[in-house]
């Protein structure tokens, strides 16, 4: 059995954790991260001509070009939406 270290017998010295910053989103490019995770639904951006169909993972989507937020209902399968001003 080779001879390893034991941390519990002072062995080996214990490194300090060193603490680093949490990352922001504001801390990344633009389009980097294409999707976004709000409480499992996923939360997509682009252009009202390339809404998902509602069969996908992507259950919200902000039109860019119209700043409409939209929520796909399961219930009627359909997008139902709301302007942001």
């Amino acid at each position: 059995m080779p001879n390893e270290p034991n941390v519990l017998k002072n062995d080996i010295e214990v490194q300090p954790v060193q603490r680093s910053r949490v990352l922001h989103s504001s801390d990344l490019l633009p389009n980097i991260i294409k999707d976004r995770n709000i409480d499992g639904i996923i939360l997509q951006t682009g252009l009202i001509a390339n809404i998902p169909d509602g069969s996908s993972h992507v259950k919200a989507y902000f039109a860019t070009d119209e700043n409409k937020l939209y929520i796909f209902n399961n219930v009627s399968e359909t997008w139902k939406s709301i302007t942001l001003t």
